[in-house]
């Protein structure tokens, strides 16, 4: 089994890019299997606000390339959860902000608080 093994990005996703240092993170992510991704599911963004706004971002981009694959401009709501769901999105953009940006983010069992009974 080939652990983590990268897929290089299509043209189309480099040109969707901010930052192209970004590269080597994404496609590390691009080529991890879903049980790899829930690796992530231990951490937490410090700040949701930021994650948050992240997170539109890449889903407007991950909109724009279903529809230039798809020729057509729009992208229905559907297509784009049926999309997402088929290529874990969510999970994908949580390895890459905890990968991009790992002192904004705390495991979850350090966060959570013990409450004295």
């Amino acid at each position: 089994m080939d652990f983590m093994k990268p897929i290089k990005l299509s043209q189309e996703e480099i040109t969707l890019l901010e930052n192209t240092s970004d590269i080597p993170i994404l496609e590390v992510i691009k080529g991890m299997t879903l049980e790899e991704l829930k690796y992530f599911d231990d951490y937490v963004p410090l700040n949701l606000e930021y994650y948050n706004n992240g997170q539109i971002k890449w889903y407007d981009k991950e909109r724009y390339l279903i529809g230039t694959r798809n020729g057509k401009k729009e992208v229905s709501p559907l297509e784009l959860i049926e999309d997402m769901s088929n290529n874990h999105t969510p999970n994908r953009y949580k390895a890459y902000f905890v990968l991009k940006f790992p002192d904004k983010v705390k495991r979850r069992d350090e966060v959570l608080e013990v409450i004295p009974c």
